[in-house]
């Protein structure tokens, strides 16, 4: 996820907003890979059911289906997301990740939103 999270950081993450299917376009996330399942990636969520995707070659009717979420690394050259392995069922998605605690002057939110705040519905 560089450049928004280096090598090093330390993060907090928290469960109630995938547990409430409470996800928000944009918020980063920490999802079991659905090539490496003993693999938990860090990705932006950047589309969710139903969302249209533009020259993804992996999803020929260029809809996200139910039950998925598209996820993309901040590094769009190196990053190996859905635009190689396509949308993520909903139930890989862990946690989400909400403030760096280190290192201490890089330290803020990661999130601009809370569990209780509501989001987009994920279905």
């Amino acid at each position: 996820m560089y450049p928004t999270i280096h090598d090093g950081d330390l993060v907090v993450a928290e469960r109630l907003s995938v547990t409430l299917r409470n996800l928000r376009r944009g918020d980063i996330v920490g999802a079991l890979s659905p090539t490496q399942p003993q693999q938990l990636l860090c990705k932006r969520l950047t589309r969710m059911e139903y969302d249209r995707v533009s020259n993804c070659q992996v999803l020929p009717t260029g809809r996200i289906p139910k039950g998925h979420v598209y996820l993309e690394g901040d590094n769009a050259f190196l990053s190996t997301d859905s635009r190689m392995f396509g949308p993520v069922p909903e139930g890989l998605v862990q946690i989400r990740l909400v403030l760096r605690i280190w290192p201490l002057s890089r330290a803020g939110w990661l999130s601009s939103h809370w569990f209780w705040q509501g989001g987009d519905q994920l279905s």
